[in-house]
């Protein structure tokens, strides 16, 4: 065939590349399928899961910090998915940031998890404590501590208490500052589940913003020092029932 009749040809045929078994391509196909289930029987890859909500709920894989009543943390941990992090919805824990705050003073994001679909955030704005929760971004919560924070060598804590047996409850929050507490903040209803598909990030927000009101755009990173973070857990916290996992995988799927 003449190089001007298959340009015809393939204009005719809307430019697609069309192939038979005459090319090869069928049986190509059945060698690598056959190669990837040897390989995937070899290395317990098998079965697949297909799953779409219950892959999205960590508490039925296992978790490296599942249990755990204490999880520490460095200054610059970024980028740990919410799956693999601690779990803090609809469960009491203390969190504990260590800082230092320059002379000048500082402000950015100390703490937070999850982004602008749900979560919450730690920060410093104007030389205090801000406390953000974000219910999928339709309600949002916040308390701003009565002191400022002073200069050095800083404690900054927050207290959460989860005050339902069922996800998606009340809470209550209070901050501190060198354990003096600053601010107190009443939540009437919590995220169920996870908040996002995001992460957890110390000492900037990583990913969409949880709070739309960080002064500075691009993660607010902290213009201080964080030395570390401390989690600590009272218990798992409140866990959907089986009738509950199941009508929420219904409306995922």
């Amino acid at each position: 065939m003449a190089k001007s009749d298959r340009k015809q040809k393939a204009a005719r045929d809307g430019g697609q590349q069309r192939s038979g078994p005459q090319d090869g391509f069928p049986v190509k196909v059945g060698r690598d399928l056959y190669l990837f289930m040897a390989e995937a029987g070899k290395y317990n890859v098998l079965p697949l899961d297909d799953r779409g909500a219950e892959r999205m709920d960590v508490t039925l894989r296992p978790s490296f910090f599942y249990g755990r009543r204490k999880v520490a943390l460095p200054g610059d941990m970024v980028r740990l998915p919410e799956g693999s992090a601690p779990k803090t919805c609809n469960v009491t824990h203390t969190l504990t940031v260590s800082a230092e705050i320059p002379k000048g003073g500082a402000d950015g994001v100390l703490v937070c998890i999850g982004g602008d679909s749900g979560g919450w955030t730690l920060f410093v704005r104007d030389g205090r404590l801000v406390y953000h929760y974000n219910w999928f971004d339709i309600e949002r919560y916040e308390v701003t501590s009565t002191e400022r924070l002073p200069a050095g060598e800083v404690e900054l804590s927050l207290d959460f208490r989860n005050e339902s047996d069922k996800p998606g409850g009340p809470a209550s929050v209070r901050l501190f500052v060198d354990g003096k507490p600053c601010g107190d903040l009443k939540l009437p209803k919590q995220v169920p589940g996870r908040f996002s598909v995001e992460s957890l990030d110390v000492g900037v927000d990583k990913m969409s913003p949880v709070c739309k009101g960080y002064p500075r755009k691009q993660g607010f990173a902290f213009t201080g020092k964080i030395h570390g973070v401390t989690f600590e857990f009272e218990g798992p916290g409140a866990e959907p029932s089986l009738e509950e996992r199941h009508e929420q995988a219904l409306r995922m799927e």
